[in-house]
């Protein structure tokens, strides 16, 4: 892209997606993307977001709304399992058995999946009590863990 050039970071403010009856969205994609963007642009000194004219007039959240419900954790803090459960709960993730798409959460003993709406993809949060022992991406499909990350961002 031309902007490149200009040695300015620039990203794509993708359409709000629809909210179907039931509640679902019509396009967790580009939701996601979305709200990864927009958490990108609250934390970045310099940022530039290119968007269709449409998008001027939809709503987003403000970036004291996205500050405040973000959590960012890392290897070695300290946080109970269950009190970030409840946290996510509370911020309208699903908790289920596994983790299988965005927005869904799974607790097994000291190990706790998540998939955050905006990340590429799912994190598993290994506890050590409550210290946070390692943070790794892992595979939806297979559920094994890849790669390994330092800290974790949800949104």
């Amino acid at each position: 892209m031309e902007l490149e050039l200009w040695e300015a970071r620039s990203e794509t403010l993708p359409d709000t997606p629809v909210i179907l009856l039931e509640g679902e969205v019509s396009d967790p994609e580009g939701a996601a993307a979305r709200l990864a963007v927009l958490g990108y642009a609250n934390r970045a000194n310099t940022c530039r977001i290119l968007a269709a004219p449409s998008v001027f007039g939809q709503e987003a959240p403000s970036p004291e709304q996205l500050s405040s419900k973000a959590l960012s954790l890392k290897v070695g803090d300290e946080f109970d399992p269950q009190k970030l459960a409840s946290r996510l709960t509370d911020q309208g993730f699903e908790r289920g058995p596994i983790v299988q798409g965005r927005g869904q959460f799974a607790v097994r003993g000291g190990i706790l999946d998540v998939f955050p709406w905006q990340a590429a993809q799912p994190m598993r949060l290994e506890f050590f009590d409550t210290e946070i022992e390692s943070i790794r991406e892992f595979d939806v499909d297979s559920q094994g863990s890849q790669r390994k990350l330092g800290k974790a961002d949800l949104l």
